[in-house]
């Protein structure tokens, strides 16, 4: 499955589905794995981004502090490096903006 170097550190992603994409994120101490049931049924309507957090399932476990604001830029790194006609028009505003 997809890693995506974000930071300098490789972020572990799965894909599924088509449509609007539609990003899956847990808490700070859970893999994307726990989604498994949603993503079967939401991958039947969208395009579903579910990524492992820094330190969490197959992304690395650098060892560093771990903060919110460190993860809110690896998905936004994450999605950044999506191409721009895959992203609703939504998240390319909101990317934009950050």
């Amino acid at each position: 499955m997809p890693h995506q170097t974000v930071n300098g550190i490789n972020i572990y992603y799965e894909e599924q589905g088509t449509g609007e994409p539609l990003l899956l994120l847990n808490g700070l101490a859970f893999p994307m794995d726990l989604w498994f049931a949603q993503i079967e049924a939401l991958s039947k309507e969208f395009r579903v981004i579910a990524p492992d957090n820094r330190g969490i399932g197959r992304s690395d476990k650098p060892d560093d502090v771990y903060s919110m604001e460190l993860m809110a830029s690896d998905t936004v790194g994450l999605l950044r490096l999506e191409k721009p006609d895959r992203l609703s028009k939504d998240i390319r505003e909101f990317l934009k903006g950050n």
